[in-house]
């Protein structure tokens, strides 16, 4: 690997999980330009205009709508992160081609798959780039 940042590809092997190799690349999302996120979640309307308690049906809408906007998010961010991947259509058996290439792919994504990506992409990691080592912690200091 060339002097830079380390980690900037995240592996994730799912082979015990899903079959021998069975893996997903991300890119690391820490190593990426800071940028505003055009996938950022911004809260679904109110269920009810102000000073109204809302129904438990308008309640249940709010809760959907808010689902499925955390859901799209997580795949439009996947889209962007994901390199390479070796997953398959488990009707089908055939390799499931890269969500850059196909949004529609996770219609057929296991979603312990995309449960594991997530896992993933918010377990702690070490970010820092790389350093030289200085020069006093390289010179001996022994005769």
């Amino acid at each position: 690997m060339p002097a830079g940042y380390k980690n900037l590809t995240l592996r994730l092997d799912l082979s015990e999980e899903w079959g021998d190799g069975c893996f997903v690349e991300l890119r690391n999302p820490d190593m990426l330009p800071l940028r505003v996120d055009p996938y950022a979640l911004v809260l679904p309307p109110r269920p009810t205009p102000e000073g109204r308690e809302p129904s438990p049906e308008e309640l249940d809408a709010w809760r959907a709508a808010y689902e499925t906007m955390l859901i799209e998010a997580g795949k439009a961010r996947a889209s962007e992160l994901v390199l390479r991947w070796c997953v398959w259509d488990p009707e089908t058996g055939i390799e499931l081609p890269l969500p850059k290439d196909d949004p529609t792919v996770f219609a057929k994504l296991p979603a312990g798959i995309m449960a594991a990506i997530g896992r993933k992409l918010t377990e702690p990691r070490p970010t820092n780039p790389r350093t030289p080592p200085s020069p006093a912690s390289t010179t001996s200091t022994t005769s």
